[in-house]
This record gives structure tokens, C-alpha cells and sequence, in this order.
């Protein structure tokens, strides 16, 4: 039983798409935060009728530029 759910792939791992909550669990934040973001135009998403969906590699890229040194180095 065990070695069949290792077969199977989940949302996760077989596709780089995440819809809002996903998303927000893979960043550590809220949902809130990631609207946020949309509206802000930070992060890049795709939306179809009603769906939202993120590019994982896509959304990282576009983070990098809000990333900011240590003060300690």
C-alpha cells in the first residue's frame, strides 16, 4: 500500500501550477498577502474564467527582486 502512494504523483510535484492557497503555503503567508501581490502587479499569474493559477518558477523569479541582503554581512 505504502509503495502505491509513492507511485502516485501529487498536484504538487508533477506540475509548477499552485492556485492561492497552494501558493500561500509554499510562501509562508496568508492568501490576503498573495492578492495582495496580484493587485500589486508583483507576482505574475494566469487567469482563466475563474481560475487563478501561479507559475512556481515564474513567481520565484519575480520575488528575487524583493530580496534584500543581511545586514550582518
Amino acid at each position: 500500500m505504502d509503495e502505491r502512494k509513492r507511485q502516485t504523483a501529487t498536484p504538487e510535484s508533477s506540475t509548477p501550477w499552485r492556485n492561492k492557497k497552494q501558493l500561500a503555503d509554499l510562501y509562508g503567508c496568508s492568501i490576503r498577502t498573495i492578492q495582495n501581490l496580484m493587485r500589486g502587479r508583483a507576482l505574475p499569474f494566469v487567469k482563466i474564467r475563474r481560475f487563478i493559477r501561479f507559475n512556481v518558477i515564474e513567481c520565484d523569479k519575480a520575488m528575487e527582486k524583493y530580496k534584500q541582503r543581511s545586514a550582518l554581512l
